[in-house]
Parts: C-alpha cells; structure tokens; sequence
C-alpha cells in the first residue's frame, strides 16, 4: 500500500474514534449531570420535606409568571404575590394529589416542567383568579372580580338597553322603568358570581384567551370594554341579518303592481260594459222568437 493512502486511513480512523469517544463521553456527563441534578432535588424533598419544596416550588412559578407575561405593574403589592403562591400551591396539590406527588415530578422533571406547564395559572393567580383546589372535599373555580365587573359593565351599556326596548315594544313596560329593573338585578346577580364556585375536573386545562382577557381588563378597562361592545354588536348584526321575521314585508305573487294601480270608476266601466253586452244578446234572442212565431200557420 502506498505510505501516504496508509496514513490518509490512519488519519480518518482516528478522527471517527475521536467523534466515537466524544458523543460518549458528552452523553455520560450528560447523564451524570441529569442524575445529579435528579439526586440533588430527591435530597431536597427528603431533608426539607415535600410541603416545603413544594410551595418553593409554587413561588418560583409565581416569580417565572410575572416575567413571562409581563405584569409586574399589574400584581399589587407583595401581599396580593403571597396570595398568588398560596393559590398556586394549593393548585398543584388539587391537580396532582399531594405534596409527595408533587415532589415526584419535581424529581423527575425539575422546575421548568412546572413553569411551561403551570405557568397560565400561576399569572391567572396573580389577576385575581381563585384557582381550583380542595374545598369541603370538592374542587372549586371562581371567576376574578375584574371579569365580573367588566361583563357587568357590557351588560349594563349594551345588552340592558336593547332588552328594555324589547320588553316595551312586546309589552308596554315602560323602558326607562324596564332599564332599572334590569341593572338592578344585573348588580346582584354580579354580587354573587364573585363568590359563587364552580365544580371543574381535574384534567381542565386553564384556558389562555380567558387569561389575556383578565390582563388585558385589568391593564385597559375601557379599551377592552369598547372591545367587547363591538364583537357584541357584530354578532347582533349578524344575527338581525339572518333572520327571516326581520326582513321586509313580501307581495303577494297574485297580485301584479299594474292590479293595484287600477281605480274604482275603470271597474264600474268594466261591469257597464258587461252589462251592454248581455242586452243586446237578450234582444237578438227575442227577435229571432217573433220571426219564427210569424211563420206559424196559426
């Protein structure tokens, strides 16, 4: 074999067994570094205890919320953050079971699995939202009171309005009168959705457009308010337009334009010369009677 063919193997060889040693060598730290990592947070869980870990947890899912959508501004104070970790913690103990269980994935997964995972909640915690957890052995979801004061706020300027036109034009009810009832109950019925809970699985999922509409509330009450009034009154257009009561009156097809323009005296023509008409067969008639009656021998 030639030298330099001999050495060109040689040298490529080498260069896979380097490659070879080096993918081995990046996945074995890899792994040690992955089961240290995993050692470090079972070491963790087992000498400060699951609560413990699990409410660090919750507060570093607080911390990673408030930079990922932006709201410090929005948060409050650091008693309305104390509140949020508090919620999120009894979150993960309503969605995963218990600390124990919680420390489990956080072995396995670490903290960034919490912060993709949980994170729409933990912001939603710091809006307002109360989140599910256990309460009297069943779990509970409440509506932020952001939310409910701005479905107030569209009820009272779009939807009121319009129903007590309604309730008039059906009913006589006076609108301004039908105007106060409305709000009046709209007010109340406000008071309770704050603390009225709801029953939701444990695989609901927090949805992310309800949580931007908390954000965007609390950051812009009136654009979003305005906002919604036009999405209200799109839809209400669009629903006038498709139905068929709210359409214009149609003719009868027996009835041609040229039918109603004709006047009372073109009609009483129209029977005169009917009426002509039958005369003179009645005469025709009778004379032919007193030719054939001539005739006659008798």
């Amino acid at each position: 074999m030639h030298p330099l063919k001999k050495h060109s193997h040689l040298a490529r060889a080498v260069a896979v067994t380097a490659s070879l040693l080096f993918i081995a060598l990046f996945f074995t730290l890899t792994s040690q570094i992955a089961f240290a990592g995993k050692t470090e947070r079972a070491a963790k869980c087992v000498t400060k205890g699951d609560a413990k870990v699990s409410k660090r947890i919750a507060k570093k899912m607080v911390a990673h919320a408030i930079k990922k959508y932006e709201i410090a501004d929005l948060v409050g104070d650091e008693e309305a953050i104390k509140k949020a970790r508090k919620e999120v913690y009894g979150f993960l103990k309503w969605k995963l079971g218990n600390p124990t269980a919680i420390c489990g994935q956080y072995v396995t997964a670490g903290q960034k699995h919490f912060n993709k995972a949980y994170g729409d909640e933990a912001a939603a915690a710091l809006m307002g939202f109360d989140l599910p957890n256990e309460k009297a052995g069943h779990s509970q979801f409440y509506l932020p009171p952001q939310l409910v004061e701005l479905r107030l706020a569209v009820l009272k300027t779009v939807v009121i309005p319009a129903a007590a036109k309604g309730l008039e034009a059906a009913y006589g009810i006076p609108a301004p009168i039908a105007e106060i009832l409305l709000k009046a109950y709209a007010e109340e019925e406000a008071k309770v959705l704050k603390r009225l809970g709801f029953n939701i699985p444990q695989k609901y999922d927090f949805p992310n457009g309800l949580l931007q509409t908390a954000i965007d509330a609390k950051r812009d009450p009136q654009g979003t308010r305005a906002k919604l009034q036009r999405v209200i009154d799109a839809s209400s257009k669009q629903e006038q337009s498709q139905d068929p009561a709210g359409g214009p009156a149609t003719k009868s097809p027996a009835v041609s334009d040229e039918d109603e323009d004709v006047t009372d005296e073109e009609d009483v023509a129209d029977l005169e010369d009917e009426q002509g008409q039958k005369s003179d067969k009645d005469k025709m008639v009778k004379k032919k009677k007193k030719k054939k009656m001539k005739k006659l021998p008798f």
